[in-house]
C-alpha cells in the first residue's frame, strides 16, 4: 500500500510547527551552554572549564563532534557563551545570524590593543591630536630591522636624557637603556619572551648575532627605570573587561596579579646583569615576599581569596611616601584612554559582519554591540618616580592558579572567572525580560506626580513615561544597569564619577551613552525624598567600595560598613585594636597617612638611632606595651630595689664593722 503524498499546504504547516518547537525550547531552555569553535584549545582552557561546569555552565558539543566557527550561524541557538584563544578570530570570514544572543569572549578589533606594535602606533597618533602629556604612558617600541632609522634617533634622544638627570653621577646608564626580546606571535600569557638589557647600538649588534637572538624577529623597548620593592622590581597586572561598545562599558577588576622580579637589583644594572632582576617569567608573589608579608592577615588558598595583595602593596607605597590615589588614578586613566581612543576602531570592526538574511517574518536583527565582550591584563610598571607605565595587553589571560611557596592565587583566579560570567550574564535566567519592564503607564498622573525630576534617571519606572526614554533607548539602558548591578569585584571606570575622559574618545557620545551616564550620575547624587518610596531617606553615597573608604561595600548606594567601623562613608574606627585588625585583614587603610598609632609607638621606640637605611620593621610584640607604660614600670622597679637596699642591707651593715675595719665608736669619738 502506497501512501499518498501529503499536500504543499500541510507540509508548510509542518515544517512551521516544528521550527517554533525549536524555538519554545530554545526560548525556555534555563542551564547555561558554552561552546568551543577551536578542537585543540581543551587542555589549554582546563581551569576555565573546569570553572565553567562548576558553575553550572555545560558544554554544547555538535552531533558530528566537530569544532568550527561556522556553529555560530548553525546552532547559535543552542549555547549562551563561544570562549576562543585565538589571538585574532576569524570574524570577517563569519556570518551571523539574524538572531544572535550568545556572548563571544573577543572583542572585534581588539588586536589594535594587544599588539605591542598596533597600540604603540596608536597613542603614538594621538599624542599628536590630544597632546603628549594626555598619552604619554606608553615606553617606546620599535619593530626591527623596520625601525631602525628612528631606533638611532631614539640613541641620541636617551643620551641627552641621561646628561641632564641628576642620577648620572650614581648611574651612567640611566635613562639610556634599551630592552630586546623576541616577537611574541600573539598577546596570550604563553607566549611571554624573556627579555634582554642593552645600552649602544654595539651592544645591539653583539646581542643580534648571539644564539638568542640570532635568525629570530625581534623587538625593541625603552626600559622603564624602576621603582624597587625592597631592591626588587616589580610589576602590576589589571585586568579588565570591556562588556559593550554602545553604550561603552570599562571595568576593572580589583584583584590585580603582582609579580616581583625573583633577582635582586643591582645598583648599577648594567648589560651583562642577570636578566632575573629585570624579567617576570619567573617571579615572587606577593604574600612569598618578607618586606610586605607581615601584612597578609590570610593567605590565599585555593578556597579563599584572601588578602588583597594590592591593598597591601599600596600600604607599603604609602609608607614610602608615594601617592597611591593619584597612582590608581593615573592607571584607570591610561586604560581608559586606550579603550576610548579605540573605539571607533571596534565599532567599525563589528560593522563589517556579515548577518544572514531576515527570515520572511519581519524582524529587527540583533544589535551585536552587545554581543562581544573581552578580557585583557594590562601590566604596568613604575618608574623612579612612581609613574605608572603600560607595558603589556595581555589578550587571553591565564586563569590557571599559581602554586608559590606558602599559597596559591586558584581561589582569586576562580572569583575572577566567576564574576566575569556573571557580569557578562551568561545564564539566560540572568537576562530580565525587557517586555515585562517597560511598559507604558497607564496612569499618566504617576508620570507627573513621580517623575517631574528629569535628574530621577536612577528610578526605573519612570523610564516608560512620555518624555523619558525611547523604547529602543530603554531597552539598551536596561541591559547597561542590570549588567551593573551584577559587577561583583569589577569597578566601573568608564563612565566615570570623578575623571572626565570622554573627549578622549574617537567617535561621538551616542544617545545610550549619555543616558547611561545620566543613570551613574542620577544614582550617586541621591534618591528623591518622598514619603512613599522605601529607599527615598536616603542619599546615594557611594558606587563602588572606595567611596566607603575601603572599609565598607556599597549596597544599594549606601556604606554596608566592614564590622569594626562606622559612619555614613565607614571612616571611623569603633576602636583602635579592632581597627588595626581589619587593616590588617583588608590590607588597605583608606588614607593617605597609613601609619596607625601602634606603627607610631614602635617606629619612636624601635627605628632610631643608627639603624640600617631603608624601610624599618617594627619588633615583633613591641605593639604590646606603649612607652609610657614601659618608663613607669622602670621607676616603679627602682624605688623597689632602692627599699629593699635600705631595709635588708643597711640594717645588717650596723653590727658590721664599716669598710675601714675600725668600730663605729671610734668613728663618733674622731
Amino acid at each position: 500500500m502506497t501512501s499518498l503524498p501529503l499536500p504543499p499546504s500541510l507540509l508548510l504547516l509542518l515544517a512551521l510547527a516544528a521550527s517554533i518547537n525549536v524555538c519554545a525550547a530554545a526560548s525556555t531552555r534555563t542551564q547555561a551552554r558554552f561552546y568551543l569553535p577551536e578542537a585543540t584549545q581543551e587542555q589549554k582552557l582546563k581551569p576555565v572549564l573546569q570553572r565553567l561546569e562548576a558553575l553550572g555552565i555545560s558544554q554544547f558539543r555538535a552531533a558530528d563532534a566537530q569544532a568550527s566557527w561556522g556553529r555560530l550561524l548553525s546552532d547559535s541557538s543552542e549555547f549562551d557563551l563561544v570562549w576562543s584563544t585565538a589571538a585574532a578570530p576569524p570574524f570577517l570570514q563569519l556570518e551571523f545570524p539574524h538572531q544572535f544572543d550568545a556572548k563571544v569572549n573577543h572583542l572585534p578589533g581588539a588586536e589594535k590593543i594587544t599588539s605591542p606594535d598596533a597600540l604603540g602606533q596608536h597613542l603614538a597618533a594621538q599624542q599628536k591630536e590630544h597632546a603628549k602629556f594626555f598619552f604619554d604612558f606608553v615606553p617606546l617600541h620599535f619593530e626591527l630591522p623596520r625601525d631602525q632609522t628612528q631606533l638611532t634617533s631614539a640613541y641620541t634622544a636617551a643620551r641627552k636624557k641621561s646628561d641632564f638627570s641628576p642620577k648620572r653621577g650614581r648611574d651612567s646608564h640611566v635613562h639610556r637603556r634599551f630592552l630586546l626580546r623576541e616577537r611574541a606571535p600573539n598577546g596570550d600569557d604563553d607566549s611571554i619572551t624573556r627579555a634582554e638589557v642593552f645600552v649602544t647600538d654595539e651592544d645591539l649588534q653583539f646581542k643580534l648575532q648571539s644564539s638568542t637572538f640570532k635568525g629570530k624577529t625581534v623587538v625593541v623597548d625603552q626600559y622603564v627605570e624602576p621603582l624597587l620593592l625592597d631592591n626588587h622590581k616589580f610589576r602590576v597586572g589589571f585586568y579588565v573587561a570591556v562588556t559593550s561598545t554602545d553604550p561603552l562599558r570599562v571595568y576593572v577588576y580589583d584583584h590585580p596579579l603582582i609579580q616581583i622580579a625573583k633577582g635582586e637589583y643591582p645598583s648599577k644594572l648594567k648589560v651583562e646583569s642577570d636578566p632575573a632582576a629585570y624579567n617576570f617569567d619567573q617571579y615572587i608573589a606577593p604574600w612569598d615576599f618578607s618586606d610586605i608579608q607581615a601584612d597578609f592577615h590570610e593567605l590565599p588558598s585555593a578556597t579563599r581569596e584572601g588578602t588583597n595583595a594590592w591593598h597591601v602593596l599600596k600600604k607599603y607605597l604609602r609608607r614610602q611616601g608615594v601617592d597611591t590615589k593619584h597612582l590608581q588614578d593615573d592607571m584607570e586613566a591610561a586604560i581608559a584612554k586606550v579603550v576610548l581612543s579605540n573605539r571607533g576602531n571596534l565599532q567599525g570592526e563589528q560593522a563589517k559582519m556579515k548577518r544572514s538574511a531576515a527570515p520572511e517574518v519581519e524582524s529587527t536583527p540583533t544589535d551585536l554591540s552587545d554581543s562581544f565582550f573581552d578580557l585583557w591584563r594590562f601590566d604596568f610598571e613604575f618608574d623612579d618616580m612612581a609613574k605608572p607605565w603600560l607595558v603589556r595587553v595581555v589578550s587571553n589571560p591565564s586563569m590557571e592558579g599559581t602554586q608559590s611557596v606558602l599559597a596559591t592565587d586558584e581561589a582569586i583566579k576562580n572569583r575572577l572567572l566567576h564574576d566575569l560570567l556573571n557580569l557578562v550574564g551568561v545564564h539566560p535566567q540572568a537576562r530580565l525580560p525587557f517586555e515585562k519592564f517597560y511598559r507604558p503607564a497607564a496612569d499618566t498622573s504617576f508620570c507627573s506626580d513621580k517623575c517631574r525630576d528629569k535628574n530621577r534617571a536612577w528610578d526605573t519606572s519612570c523610564w516608560s513615561c512620555p518624555g523619558w526614554f525611547a523604547p529602543n533607548v530603554a531597552r539598551k539602558l536596561f541591559t547597561a544597569t542590570t549588567e551593573y548591578a551584577r559587577r561583583g569585584g569589577f569597578n566601573l571606570i568608564f563612565p566615570s564619577l570623578e575623571q572626565e575622559l570622554s573627549k578622549f574618545m574617537d567617535t561621538e557620545l551616542t544617545e545610550f551613552d549619555i543616558a547611561f551616564d545620566r543613570y551613574l550620575k542620577s544614582l550617586s547624587s541621591g534618591y528623591s525624598n518622598l514619603e512613599d518610596f522605601p529607599a527615598s531617606d536616603r542619599a546615594v553615597v557611594c558606587v563602588y567600595r572606595e567611596h566607603c573608604s575601603n572599609h565598607g561595600d556599597c549596597v544599594n548606594g549606601m556604606c554596608l560598613c566592614d564590622s569594626n567601623y562606622e559612619g555614613r562613608t565607614c571612616y571611623i574606627p569603633k576602636d583602635f585594636d579592632q581597627a588595626e585588625h581589619v587593616q590588617h585583614e583588608t590590607g588597605d587603610t583608606g588614607g593617605q597617612d597609613a601609619e596607625t598609632w601602634k606603627e607610631k609607638v614602635e617606629n619612636l621606640v624601635w627605628n632610631r638611632g643608627d639603624a640600617p637605611e631603608g624601610p624599618k620593621r617594627p619588633m615583633i610584640g613591641v605593639a604590646d606595651t606603649s612607652v609610657s607604660g614601659m618608663v613607669f614600670l622602670l621607676v616603679l622597679l627602682c624605688v623597689l630595689l632602692f627599699v629593699i637596699y635600705r631595709v635588708f642591707i643597711a640594717q645588717e651593715s650596723g653590727t658590721d664593722l664599716p669598710h675601714d675595719g675600725r668600730p663605729c665608736s671610734s668613728l663618733h669619738a674622731m
